[in-house]
């Protein structure tokens, strides 16, 4: 069983550090690719597969257009993500979370 807790960076930081400080296992799952600086180690990282930077030098776009293209990169590969996520097991997975708006279906 594995149980999924998405939080924002101030509750998701307390929560890795208290969640490693008990001893309880848990895996951090990055979905931020704006994110470059991670303070925590991340089991899974969407800029394994696309970063914001390399999307922004390749399509001329500035940051806000990187991350809905980063967004829609994932939707794409969203058999990349799933295959990613089944590898965990009994473990509690924290997402990092950001806000946009847009309507990609993930």
């Amino acid at each position: 069983m594995v149980s999924i807790f998405v939080c924002s960076l101030l509750i998701f930081f307390t929560v890795h550090q208290f969640m490693s400080a008990i001893g309880r296992k848990c895996q951090v799952v990055n979905l931020d690719p704006a994110n470059d600086r991670t303070a925590y180690p991340c089991a899974l990282d969407v800029r394994d597969l696309v970063t914001l930077d390399e999307i922004m030098d390749e399509n001329g776009l500035g940051p806000n257009g990187g991350v809905v293209y980063a967004l829609e990169e994932l939707e794409e590969n969203i058999d990349w993500l799933q295959d990613e996520l089944l590898k965990f097991d009994r473990k509690l997975l924290i997402f990092k979370k950001f806000h946009h708006h847009h309507d990609a279906d993930y």
